[in-house]
């Protein structure tokens, strides 16, 4: 049974995730957003909305996305 996996918003979506594996147990990891969806991933905001987010998004885009910390003012047609 996993007892460290993440999610990390760091790796753009679609992309590789990180695994520690030993003996056929995942010990831990960093997972990133991932689907079966060609070109992109269906993402869950805070606000309760879902929206299909391209694969392609800029990674600074995807990044502010992922936290409110920064303030950043993220224009809709930049994802």
């Amino acid at each position: 049974m996993p007892y460290g996996t993440t999610y990390n918003h760091v790796m753009a979506p679609n992309t590789w995730s990180c695994i520690d594996g030993t003996g056929g147990r995942l010990l831990s990891g960093a997972w990133t957003a991932g689907s079966r969806h060609s070109g992109g991933v269906n993402v869950c905001f805070g606000d309760g909305h879902v929206q299909f987010i391209k694969q392609t998004i800029n990674i600074s885009v995807w990044w502010a996305l992922g936290t409110k910390a920064g303030g950043e003012v993220i224009s809709a047609d930049s994802f």
